[in-house]
């Protein structure tokens, strides 16, 4: 590990120390109770990533305060704290990739992604092979395996020797090793279709030895650099598309292998806005106080079924624990005209 490296680890680390100080009974629940550290050990990023959301909520109550619409929220501030943490510990999210937080609702966040460090098959160099937010450049095909083929060129009128290299990107110089009893060389007239010439098939293939042998077709191939002698019967045709298949021989190509890296890139995103609201009328409201001296926002975050989120932590029994470990409100009961007030279990 490198110093920068390590400088980012420690400051990483001395966040999340800060955030467990102060949002101690949400991060232990997180640690101890939620479905995340069953299936792995909440490490100093979870930490870090619940507190600034945590910080985020934490900023828009102030704001909503000075605004003075902090009552349009009901109880939502009482239990938000809670249901952002549920949230997290429940998801899937963190166990699949990174969770960044973003401070506004447009933001910009990080991926990792592969790219091609040479041409070869039908891969570029450059080309992305992999990553989170599209398609790849390209699908790759023929880079990392020894197998390649191609077209070496075209056949000419009453020429009946061709000569040459089969050549593999990776080689500077054009020319590479090949694998024994893996060379293969077609004539056609349209090779997407396997299309062979009119009067017949034209191939041939290596022995071993470094001959080349086939029907209309003879020839020596040297395995060290590819070299071919190919000689053929006139094939009455010209513009024929020669085309080659062989394995490169990755022992003896000197280290020149197909690489790959891992580059950072970076996206726009926007996040997604959720609203949830629940009205409840005046009549309803009054008749409540009279009958039960209830708060009327807390009766409706109880009594109704769209807020009842937002005042209890519900979860299925597996999830239980979770629900259980972190505070919970619930209305003290009195008779009529007593009053109410929340107390905290």
């Amino acid at each position: 590990m490198n110093e920068l490296s390590e400088m980012l680890l420690q400051k990483e680390n001395q966040a999340a120390e800060t955030y467990y100080e102060k949002y101690g009974p949400q991060m232990e629940a997180l640690e101890k109770h939620s479905p995340l550290a069953r299936l792995r050990n909440v490490n100093a990023s979870d930490i870090v990533n619940v507190g600034l959301q945590l910080d985020q909520f934490q900023q828009y109550m102030h704001f909503m305060k000075e605004a003075g619409t902090i009552t349009d929220l009901g109880i939502l501030p009482r239990v938000a704290l809670d249901i952002i943490t549920t949230t997290y510990g429940m998801s899937i999210i963190p166990v699949l990739c990174s969770v960044q937080p973003i401070e506004e609702e447009q933001g910009t966040i990080y991926y990792k992604a592969t790219k091609a460090t040479a041409t070869r098959g039908n891969v570029t160099a450059d080309d992305i092979l992999r990553q989170a937010v599209g398609v790849p450049d390209t699908y790759a095909r023929g880079y990392a395996g020894e197998k390649i083929s191609h077209q070496l060129g075209t056949t000419t009128d009453d020429l009946q020797q061709y000569t040459g290299n089969v050549d593999d990107p990776l080689t500077p110089t054009n020319t590479v090793p090949v694998r024994p009893r893996s060379v293969r060389f077609d004539f056609y007239t349209d090779p997407n279709e396997g299309t062979p010439l009119a009067n017949g098939p034209w191939y041939c293939t290596d022995d071993g030895e470094g001959n080349l042998l086939g029907v209309r077709c003879w020839g020596t191939i040297d395995y060290s650099d590819g070299a071919y002698v190919i000689n053929t019967e006139d094939p009455d045709s010209s513009d024929a598309i020669i085309w080659v298949e062989y394995a490169t021989d990755f022992e003896n190509i000197e280290g020149l292998i197909p690489q790959i890296n891992m580059t950072t890139l970076s996206t726009d995103i926007r996040a997604e806005i959720f609203v949830l609201g629940s009205e409840i009328g005046i009549f309803k409201i009054y008749a409540m106080k009279k009958r039960f001296g209830l708060v009327a926002e807390e009766e409706g975050a109880e009594g109704e079924r769209p807020a009842e989120p937002l005042g209890r932590l519900h979860a299925p029994d597996h999830h239980r624990p979770l629900a259980r470990c972190l505070p919970r409100y619930q209305v003290e009961r009195r008779a009529p005209g007593g009053g109410a007030r929340p107390s905290l279990l």
